[in-house]
């Protein structure tokens, strides 16, 4: 394999490891002592920034219908969910809400291009919620209470928002929500049958361990994303003191890991899969070795054995979320005190 491949050695190399059979064989994924390769931070000149929304300093969660024609955004200032065109960002409409009674809507995925599902806060009360939406050019939001299903998730120790994601598996035939605050399970799925969500649970999830919590009861799996091949994903720490994330790979079912490696990278805050490229938003804002921004997780060699080296493709301050677009493309939300909603073009 050559060095700094793009990402799709992940699933292939989760594959061999699981051909392989072997404790030998696994230890060389997922040994916790083999360190990532050196980062890489490219000319981010030559990645194109175009930024689309800039009149909205609170949005947040992102998502982007399966036909790629439509994005959905939480703004945190309305308390509702807007919909625009990515290629005509002035065709916008609010297709949910806005939430009343101190709900708060936190984040959001397409189901299926009429149909999403949004992770609501309400006090210390958690629930996943499915919306049917408008049609683009009605101008007509659908009533937040009129949601298609309600799904509890639990009950936090504290009112406080967390930072919890949600991805819909490539087959649409499953989702997942990660990071929910203590006491409830860090990662939790659930089936989904004709766009109806078949309740949430830790069945066929990662064992008891391997998505942990901190001794304070914060979670350390919160950055979830599905690879191509319904894997799922999740970047964790090895302790809590770790300074960097670990990558790690589990079978679709979710009951066996497929890898773990060090991403090399800290405050990871959001991931994506754009085909077969795993991208990530993280960094540290004074860290010229690991700049706030868009990273590439490439593969490579160190010391014989397989691992990851992250690679900036752009800097960008405060990143919080990321969508994959048509054409290599991606979304990204951004900003310290006014977020903006950008399409980056990575250079080749």
């Amino acid at each position: 394999m050559k060095l700094a491949a793009r990402t799709a050695f992940f699933v292939p190399l989760a594959m061999a490891a699981v051909a392989c059979g072997s404790m030998a064989c696994w230890a060389i994924a997922a040994r916790a002592a083999d360190p990532a390769a050196a980062p890489a931070v490219i000319a981010t000149q030559k990645t194109k920034v175009t930024t689309i929304v800039d009149d909205l300093p609170r949005v947040g969660a992102i998502a982007v219908k399966p036909t790629g024609q439509a994005i959905l955004m939480i703004d945190g200032g309305s308390n509702a969910i807007e919909m625009i065109d990515p290629s005509e960002p002035t065709r916008r409409q609010r297709v949910v809400g806005p939430f009343g009674g101190g709900e708060r809507p936190l984040a959001v995925a397409c189901v299926d291009s009429i149909t999403c599902a949004v992770v609501t806060r309400s006090g210390r009360d958690w629930t996943i919620k499915t919306y049917r939406l408008p049609a683009p050019g009605t101008g007509t939001a659908v009533d937040s209470a009129s949601s298609l299903q309600s799904i509890p998730l639990g009950q936090a120790l504290a009112e406080e928002d967390a930072a919890v994601g949600v991805a819909v598996s490539p087959s649409r035939s499953w989702i997942v929500v990660a990071g929910l605050p203590a006491p409830m399970p860090p990662v939790i799925r659930g089936a989904i049958a004709a766009a109806r969500i078949g309740g949430m649970s830790t069945r066929n999830c990662p064992k008891a361990g391997d998505g942990k919590q901190s001794e304070g009861g914060a979670d350390l799996a919160a950055v979830v994303a599905i690879s191509p091949g319904d894997e799922l994903v999740l970047f964790e720490r090895s302790d809590a003191g770790a300074a960097t994330l670990r990558l790690t790979m589990y079978s679709t079912v979710g009951t066996l890991r497929l890898l773990s490696l060090d991403s090399g990278l800290p405050s990871v805050r959001a991931a994506a899969y754009g085909k077969e490229t795993l991208w990530v938003l993280a960094g540290e804002a004074k860290d010229e070795q690991l700049p706030e921004g868009l990273w590439r997780l490439d593969a490579a060699m160190q010391d014989r054995r397989q691992a990851v080296r992250p690679v900036c493709v752009a800097r960008l301050a405060s990143p919080l979320a990321v969508a994959p677009l048509s054409g290599g493309r991606l979304l990204v939300v951004h900003g310290d005190q006014r977020r903006t909603v950008s399409i980056v073009e990575p250079a080749p």
